[in-house]
């Protein structure tokens, strides 16, 4: 999973604050027992041409003042190697998310405003797009890892420490339990024991207060202190998952709803804005 907040904090805390070492958070090799169940998921989802699904977002949002809990449902649907369709089907704030490979188009049904953009080069890129960031999803790196073209380098990207946790039953399915430490958060996620290594849930957790112990109190920018404590949980249930199994032909293609309102895309983090050729005088 990439880990996208260590270049921003290190450019941030390179001008401001205590200079960041990140020699502290050289990664870990993830132990057999951890191994024995991530091959054989990234296989699974390697060698698949076409996923689809369903999914529950369910974000629980505390900070010092007020405490908040948010939840969207979504639709997807993948083709390789980089169409996706992440479609909201209900909650508020909650973007859509759909590429044909050559063109991204972002959906806040909310606000009913669609923006088009060119496609990432990946999908794991997709999740560094500032609307991507905006939509608060910080668990969409390790969903988007599953359908890299190498599915085990890109969940293990950024991953500091990896471990087994045991077995659980997830809807009535038993799974294994692996619980990643990243620079800034932890995720965890059960797979399905068995011949069809599904995942079944991913859980991330953040808390602020524990970026800046890891910062060695090295302050940001522009940090609010309302902030400063906020710890954000997301879960994310997985159902419905088809492999291999024949899309509608339209499944990549958006059309914008009645009334929705077309902006311009926004800049990519890191990216600056491409300048417009001036026109030649006719």
């Amino acid at each position: 999973m990439k880990q996208f907040l260590l270049p921003i904090l290190f450019a941030l805390s390179s001008v401001h604050g205590a200079p960041f070492d990140p020699s502290r958070f050289a990664p870990q090799s993830p132990p057999p027992e951890v191994e024995k169940v991530l091959g054989p998921l990234a296989e699974y989802y390697r060698s698949a041409e076409r996923v689809s699904g369903t999914m529950q977002v369910t974000r629980n949002i505390d900070m010092e003042s007020s405490k908040q809990e948010l939840t969207s449902k979504y639709t997807f649907a993948f083709e390789r190697p980089n169409r996706l369709a992440l479609i909201a089907r209900d909650g508020m704030m909650a973007y859509t998310f759909v590429t044909d490979g050559k063109q991204l188009t972002t959906y806040q049904a909310t606000l009913k405003r669609y923006s088009v953009a060119n496609a990432p080069d990946s999908l794991t890129e997709l999740a560094k797009t500032t609307e991507a960031m905006m939509s608060g999803q910080q668990n969409l790196a390790a969903f988007l890892s599953l359908f890299a073209s190498d599915p085990h380098a890109a969940i293990l990207n950024g991953v500091i420490k990896a471990s087994h946790s045991g077995g659980e039953q997830v809807d009535g399915a038993e799974c294994d339990h692996l619980v990643f430490e990243q620079l800034g958060m932890r995720w965890e996620a059960w797979i399905v024991r068995g011949q069809k290594p599904e995942v079944r849930r991913i859980v991330t957790f953040m808390d602020m207060a524990e970026i800046t112990k890891e910062f060695e109190g090295t302050k940001l920018p522009g940090a609010m202190p309302e902030f400063s404590k906020m710890k954000v949980r997301a879960q994310v249930d997985f159902a419905d998952w088809k492999f291999n199994e024949a899309l509608p032909a339209d499944t990549f293609q958006f059309t914008p709803p009645e009334g929705a309102k077309k902006e311009e895309p926004r800049p990519r983090l890191g990216v600056p804005k491409r300048a417009e050729k001036p026109k030649e005088a006719k």
